[in-house]
């Protein structure tokens, strides 16, 4: 299900345990005409970006 139409879904294979600069090897998937599309690299580059602050997590179960 998804709860909004403007997210993105990340995939990180290995259980996130990469040798490879982000986000290289990561699939990075957005939500488009009730489908989830596989970005290519530019386009992950350009939608994602890591900058510094918190991450505040919720269990919403």
């Amino acid at each position: 299900m998804v709860s909004s139409r403007r997210v993105v879904s990340l995939v990180f294979p290995y259980y996130g345990r990469s040798n490879q600069p982000f986000p290289i090897g990561v699939g990075i998937h957005e939500w488009q005409n009730d489908y989830w599309h596989l970005l290519d690299q530019a386009s992950a580059e350009r939608r994602v970006i890591i900058i510094n602050g918190t991450v505040q997590v919720e269990d919403l179960r």
